[in-house]
């Protein structure tokens, strides 16, 4: 590869980051780590991610269920 090689042209051809709350995309040749939307389901739809990276309870009621309402990114009973 020669230093006019893009590192990558498609978000494919960038590494997995092992994080469900974040993206590896391919920006103007370059690899970048970028944070899922917030409300982005992570933990197979029991959590969802905050905007920031993490994996939280929740960022909305949407992530609670019926049981419960979302405060301080945790599911409490309604």
């Amino acid at each position: 590869m020669t230093t006019d090689d893009p590192e990558c042209k498609l978000d494919v051809d960038c590494p997995a980051t092992g994080n469900e709350c974040t993206q590896n995309l391919c920006v103007a040749g370059i690899c970048q780590l970028k944070p899922r939307m917030a409300g982005t389901f992570c933990v197979g739809f029991e959590n969802q991610c905050d905007g920031l990276g993490n994996c939280v309870d929740c960022v909305n009621s949407g992530g609670c269920g019926e049981c419960c309402v979302c405060f301080n990114q945790m599911c409490i009973p309604a």
